[in-house]
């Protein structure tokens, strides 16, 4: 009796939480209205899935190249190029999040397109998986430009501290510029977050049909261009900033003698170019995120199957930041690049002869060079001596003559009456006491 009481009550209330259930869902079905809703169309999953496939690809490449590159020179890097660096990650990652998920949500209305979904028994389910990656894939995406927002403070705060360091700024001036401007970006960028995550909201409940277009429209209007604004604001004291770093370094590469910029000034390198780089990719990227986010709200109410071109756009955007942010550290790579190469001149050299390092690093043997050959003589006459290298003579040998191969070749061109030639050394035994002293 015991357990059939138990076995009765168990049932009822399974059968309440079945009834209960589904009266929830009717009453849901029937405020929502889901029957009206509407899902994208072919043409537009068709080219949503191709955009998204593309940068996907494109997007996943860039932050492999990222994490390489992080992983080879994190030790040469500063603790505010590994932030701009992380930064940058940061974005290129939420994008491609927001990728997937419009895969996900372009998928699922591409299948119920091949069906009459009205009629699903489950359509509830599918609906609520179309909103919500919907909503998800839309707050990511505009997201982007938070993300740029944050990295412009960072690189405002950069171009202030390099100012103020040489000079163009006091430190009183630069202090409270610094904190008005931090506070400015902070704001700027809580409320955009708070304004994508509004106008996320109003998708959804506009998909749910619990909204009128009537009063979405204004309220979109309201947000897009509060966000404009914001975003103009902010790029405009980004750029009053970046040109006055501009002039500076305008100005003082004037007085850099012309040696001097003939033997280090590789186009990658300078300064100039440095922040124009990142001007230029500022700029390009948030405009493009302005103009998607512009033609997102024609394409949303007036023409869903044009939404293949704001994505185009805001993925674009994000792809060309990331890019010129990328470009800055090429100095850095190229620097890693020649280290590992004197690292590795200097390995084979040091576990090999004399004269294998004569080889190795191309030096020239002349009567300056003490560490080689002592040569003296009358008449022409000339003796050589061999002396122990130390592994400090053996680097410093090594790096001085490692970037002047071209003075090599016209050494051993021309080789002057009072020095022997490269040949004649090298037919000389060569002999080393010591091998461990290399």
């Amino acid at each position: 009796m015991l357990f059939s009481h138990h076995s009765s009550s168990l049932s009822e209330t399974t059968n309440f939480h079945t009834f209960s259930t589904t009266t929830t869902r009717s009453l849901l079905l029937r405020s929502i209205n889901v029957t009206q809703s509407s899902i994208p169309s072919t043409a537009e999953n068709i080219g949503a899935l191709c955009n998204s496939a593309i940068f996907i690809v494109a997007l996943s490449s860039l932050m492999g190249i990222l994490l390489s590159f992080y992983i080879r020179a994190r030790h040469e890097m500063k603790f505010k190029q590994k932030i701009l660096f992380f930064l940058t990650g940061v974005l290129v990652v939420t994008e491609i999040v927001a990728l997937v998920l419009r895969v996900v949500y372009n998928s699922t209305a591409e299948y119920m397109n091949g069906y009459d979904w009205r009629r699903f028994p489950n359509l509830l389910d599918y609906m609520i998986v179309e909103w919500v990656f919907s909503v998800m894939e839309n707050a990511l995406a505009f997201f982007a430009i938070v993300n740029i927002t944050v990295i412009t403070g960072f690189l405002q705060d950069m171009f202030l501290t390099t100012a103020t360091a040489a000079g163009t700024i006091s430190k009183k001036y630069y202090a409270l510029l610094r904190w008005s401007l931090f506070s400015i970006n902070m704001i700027c960028s809580g409320v955009m977050a708070i304004l994508v995550i509004l106008n996320a909201i109003m998708n959804l409940l506009a998909r749910m049909t619990l909204l009128n277009s009537s009063v979405v429209v204004p309220v979109q209007i309201i947000l897009l261009v509060i966000y404009c604004v914001l975003s103009l604001m902010n790029l405009t004291v980004f750029c009053v900033i970046s040109l006055r770093l501009l002039w500076y370094v305008r100005k003082t590469s004037r007085n850099v003698s012309a040696a001097r910029d003939k033997e280090s000034s590789k186009f990658m390198t300078k300064p100039f170019t440095k922040i124009c780089g990142l001007m230029l990719g500022m700029l390009l990227s948030s405009f493009l995120q302005i103009v998607s986010a512009i033609v997102s709200f024609f394409t949303s109410n007036y023409a869903n199957y044009l939404h293949v071109l704001d994505y185009l756009l805001q993925a674009l955007g994000v792809l060309v930041f990331a890019v010129f942010v990328m470009l800055l550290y090429i100095p850095l790579w190229n620097d890693q690049s020649d280290k590992d190469a004197r690292n590795y001149v200097l390995n084979t050299c040091t576990n090999g002869r004399r004269q294998s390092i004569v080889h190795c690093a191309n030096i020239p043997v002349n009567s300056n060079q003490n560490n080689c050959n002592n040569t003296s003589g009358s008449n022409g006459d000339t003796t050589t001596t061999s002396n122990e290298i130390t592994e400090k003579d053996v680097m410093t040998m090594v790096e001085e003559n490692y970037e002047k191969k071209s003075e090599l070749e016209m050494i051993k061109e021309e080789p002057s009456p009072a020095t022997p030639s490269l040949q004649h050394v090298e037919m000389q035994e060569i002999t080393i006491n010591d091998e461990n002293n290399v």
